[in-house]
């Protein structure tokens, strides 16, 4: 099951930006997968529908189901559900339309791209070999794959130079947005605080770990005999908030990891804590201050309202790019177990 879920994780890291592991190292939370085109298709998989004379399969379909529950959780997990078969089909068909629009845009290096890609996949699983064996279990080849990103690499550049530009968001959206959200940012209290990261490997071996110890118990020692802290998390964390000095500004109880928030919130305020361990690595402390229960002010959150409003509205574009090629596109649906009745 490890091994399928990295499968899943490798197929949706080379086609999204990678986020950082941690929510407290300043990068926004991700959107979902965008779904993976499917393979060509094998014997015996029926041609389900036709867009402007491309065909999808039932492994097509069988493919962006899985995309469907990987998103969403706590969704039907039955693989024969009828709402969700016709919702995967109404998504197979927008993601081909946005496909075959963006065959036009004229993308040069799709196939350098791929490359990358596919060496990210076997650095992740250790070896060209592993890769090939894993997709084999799961019933792709690597040739199989390869279609799979190249398709995904022209979505996004759909998104990106026809999409994306027609998304602008405003400071009254903003407003807008807080006031509409305002029961969920409220908290029973914020620190604020920076931190180093000293990161060691999930399967770290005792001198990997040891190594990371020193390394942050070194750390721990110049800040206490006077360094700045903000200089040495620039120099030497391993997170991505060390551009800001380790600054993760102030956040509300359950948005750290556990042990990181424990030791967060038990700390006073110029306070530097002992060394943390958490599954990402160790990390110091210094929490610089601390707010009483209330909401989370407008100026705090406003960067990751921006981003959320941001989304929102670009699923939304999206949305009317595909209904605006809709129009002009013959679109036939051969399965008829999937065709709207009511049409």
């Amino acid at each position: 099951m490890k091994r399928k879920q990295q499968l899943w994780g490798f197929i949706a890291a080379v086609v999204l930006a990678a986020a950082c592991l941690l929510p407290f190292c300043g990068e926004a939370e991700q959107p979902k997968a965008k779904p993976a085109a499917k393979p060509a298709p094998a014997q015996n998989d029926p041609a389900i529908a036709v867009v402007n004379g491309s065909k999808l399969y039932q492994s097509d379909l069988k493919w962006q189901m899985e995309n469907i529950k990987r998103g969403n959780p706590g969704a039907d997990q039955s693989s024969d559900d009828p709402q969700m078969r016709k919702m995967a089909l109404q998504e197979l068909i927008g993601f081909e339309l946005l496909y075959q629009d963006s065959l036009s845009l004229g993308i040069k290096d799709v196939d350098k791209q791929v490359d990358d890609m596919i060496a990210s996949g076997v650095k992740q699983f250790g070896s060209q070999e592993k890769l090939n064996e894993q997709l084999a279990k799961d019933g792709l080849t690597l040739e199989q794959v390869r279609k799979i990103l190249r398709k995904n690499i022209l979505i996004q550049a759909e998104v990106e130079k026809r999409i994306a530009p027609q998304v602008k968001v405003t400071e009254a959206d903003i407003a807008a947005y807080y006031e509409a959200n305002k029961d969920r940012l409220k908290h029973d209290g914020l620190v604020g605080a920076r931190h180093i990261l000293v990161k060691f490997p999930p399967n770290a071996t005792e001198e990997q770990k040891k190594a990371a110890l020193d390394k942050i118990q070194a750390l721990r020692a110049e800040i206490a005999g006077g360094k700045d802290f903000a200089e040495v998390a620039q120099a030497n964390s391993d997170c991505p908030s060390k551009a800001k000095g380790g600054d993760l500004g102030y956040f509300p109880k359950g948005t750290m990891v556990p042990e990181f928030e424990k030791a967060a919130f038990s700390l006073k305020e110029g306070e530097l804590s002992q060394v943390v361990e958490t599954p990402y690595g160790y990390h110091l402390i210094l929490v610089y201050g601390k707010k009483p229960a209330g909401t989370v002010p407008l100026a705090d959150v406003r960067g990751q309202l921006e981003k959320d409003v941001q989304q929102r509205k670009l699923y939304e574009a999206m949305k009317a790019q595909i209904e605006k090629l809709q129009k002009t596109a013959k679109v036939q649906i051969l399965d008829k177990t999937l065709a709207d009745k009511d049409k």
